[in-house]
């Protein structure tokens, strides 16, 4: 499986490798890879979130998830940019077409909700039927307000660690120098989240997250268990002021003379 899923999302490096072109220029990343990174990413990652939910409950997810989100974002950032997840697509489609084309988005966004289905599917084979709430937990009282500041914010930072460190582009003089900080940046965030406001909202800071768990309890006849509506809504502001900041922040990265590293083509 871990063969056939390279061969997928890397096949430009399967082709160099076989015609022993190493040294010549890297084809372009084909649209299907982008897909299949996109999908795989979201996949581990979600799916990493559901199986917490096994046994007991009380286990620090927030460090498996980050982990998942640092593995796949270092394994495929070089092939999609690494979003898994719709939140920071969208982030990224507002900063510009040389961040994200509205078509890529538009890809993306598709992959990774038929990732987050399918890895609340195949949790539920597992977990013989079970659900998951997209809701706060039932045993703490929470008030609307902090789940709203606590999904806004903490998506708002998980989308603005990947546009600064996986998506920005590289200054000429630096454009040798590989960025590893990338997932381990987006990884910290992510447990800083789920660290923060796990008791809160669930730490869910991803639409295909919650359209997973939400398709999981429709199947098992639990759709009253989802807020769904409300978390995408609010995992979305968390997007465009993600966006807004980067772009206020980050005047250069936004010049048109750069090219952007991780894309095909530059914009004209």
């Amino acid at each position: 499986l871990g063969t056939s899923g390279y061969r997928l999302v890397r096949p430009c490096d399967v082709v160099v490798t076989k015609l022993q072109l190493a040294d010549a220029a890297k084809p372009r990343t084909p649209t299907s890879a982008r897909i299949m990174a996109e999908f795989l990413g979201t996949f581990c990652i979600i799916f990493t979130k559901a199986l917490n939910n096994v046994g007991d409950e009380s286990k620090p997810q927030a460090w498996s998830v980050a982990a998942a989100m640092a593995a796949c974002t270092y394994s495929l950032r070089g092939v999609s940019g690494a979003h898994f997840n719709p939140a920071v697509t969208v982030s990224a489609t507002l900063c510009g077409k040389r961040f994200c084309t509205p078509y890529h988005a538009v890809l993306h966004c598709g992959a990774q909700t038929l990732g987050g289905l399918s890895a609340s599917l195949v949790y539920g084979i597992v977990n013989h039927g079970a659900n998951i709430a997209v809701r706060p937990p039932a045993k703490y009282k929470i008030q609307s307000g902090a789940i709203v500041l606590g999904e806004t914010l903490f998506t708002c930072l998980l989308c603005y660690a990947v546009l600064t460190t996986s998506l920005a582009a590289v200054p000429s003089v630096d454009r040798n120098r590989q960025n590893n900080v990338a997932g381990l940046a987006v990884g910290m965030c992510s447990a800083v989240g789920g660290f923060a406001i796990g008791n809160i909202s669930g730490a869910i800071l991803n639409p295909a997250m919650a359209l997973g768990f939400t398709g999981l309890n429709l199947i098992g006849a639990h759709m009253y268990q989802s807020a769904m509506a409300c978390y995408i809504a609010y995992q979305m502001l968390g997007a465009i002021l993600a966006a807004c900041f980067f772009q206020l922040i980050h005047v250069n990265a936004l010049d048109v003379s750069e090219h952007l590293a991780d894309h095909d083509d530059p914009v004209p």
